[in-house]
């Protein structure tokens, strides 16, 4: 019975016959082999780890196969190279090396759609959340774009408006401009660009629009022995911000700056409360006003806040609002086209790279 070692002997034997060679040793095709398979070898091992982006695509053509699915191949068969292949045969017949196999997937015209969808997304996101956290947050009065008031004004205060609806931005400024004496009631009608005005009954007795901004929408009601805030709404476009009605939360007003004395109801005794006025935007520091903002008595450097309360536990506390210049935000189907468009240029600088080789 033939042995494996004579067969092995064989197939030598043939192929020196075949290419008309002495021996195995002075065979110039395996010798140009080995180099190739020496090279390889080491390329392979100074190969980098896969990135991030090669085992999500790995992860998600796992979960969504498409058409023939898995295959398994050799690396040099999954090249797509005549000469590769041909190469890796031969060695592989010649016992110098086993080939490896790598799991790969067919390249299909859906797949790369996938992936070029994939990297939009990813990328739209990541400028949205870059947009958001970056343009157009106060810190300090230099900040602020719209201000309104007096144009060449000496005092300067700040209106912040905080909707605590779980939308970006959380709150927003504007500023305001004066001379002589000025209340928290005349900086907000300056800024609001339509006032409404309605009875104890939501009946509507008058509407006038004189204010800085005609995107944000002031209701008042009237109970005839005083003027309370109702609704506070803020509109550009498709952009919408608004809170309002005694059913559903109530608008809170906060200070921060001033010198006067009230009654605290917490501690139910007198107090205290002297802040000097600051360009510069803190966290700390405020105070629930204890009077209305009409009686509020404005000064350089103030800042009022109205926080809105939809539980009635307690208003949250005024955080560092963003200009309201700069919103709306970038939409997500701008920031969609920039990522497409960063994709194109992507593959199309592959391509040329693969062109050139």
């Amino acid at each position: 019975m033939e042995s494996r070692e004579n067969r092995e002997q064989l197939r030598c034997c043939n192929w020196q016959r075949r290419f008309n060679f002495p021996n195995l040793e002075n065979n110039p095709i395996l010798a140009q082999a080995r180099v190739k398979v020496k090279r390889r070898t080491i390329r392979l091992k100074n190969r980098a780890k896969p990135g991030v982006r090669t085992l999500v695509r790995h992860a998600l053509i796992r979960w969504f196969p498409v058409q023939t699915g898995f295959r398994r191949q050799t690396f040099f068969a999954r090249k797509k190279n005549e000469d590769r292949v041909s190469s890796a045969q031969m060695r592989f017949r010649f016992g110098l090396q086993q080939p490896k196999t790598y799991l790969t997937y067919p390249m299909t015209r859906f797949n790369r759609l996938f992936k070029n969808a994939l990297y939009a997304i990813v990328l739209t996101l990541s400028l949205q959340a870059f947009s958001s956290a970056n343009a157009g947050l106060v810190t300090s009065f230099s900040d602020i774009n719209l201000w309104a008031g007096s144009v060449t004004g000496s005092n300067q205060a700040a209106l912040v408006i905080q909707w605590n609806d779980e939308e970006s931005p959380t709150s927003l400024a504007w500023g305001y401009r004066w001379d002589g004496a000025a209340t928290g009631f005349d900086m907000f009608t300056a800024i609001a660009g339509n006032i409404i005005t309605v009875d104890a009954g939501d009946v509507e007795i008058s509407t006038t629009s004189t204010g800085l901004d005609s995107r944000l929408t002031l209701t008042l009601k009237d109970y005839g022995w005083g003027i309370a805030v109702e609704d506070i709404t803020f509109t550009d476009g498709s952009y919408q911000r608004s809170a309002g009605g005694w059913m559903g939360g109530y608008w809170s007003y906060s200070l921060f700056g001033g010198d006067f004395e009230y009654y605290d109801y917490d501690a139910g005794e007198d107090a205290d409360y002297n802040q000097p006025g600051s360009e510069q935007f803190s966290t700390t520091n405020w105070l629930t006003a204890p009077f209305g903002f009409a009686e509020r008595e404005l000064s350089d450097g103030y800042w009022d806040g109205w926080s809105f309360d939809p539980t009635f536990s307690g208003a949250a506390a005024i955080v560092q609002p963003f200009d309201a210049q700069a919103v709306p935000e970038p939409s997500s189907a701008l920031l969609l086209v920039v990522g497409g468009a960063a994709i194109w240029y992507r593959n199309r600088k592959k391509c040329r790279a693969q062109v050139s080789v």
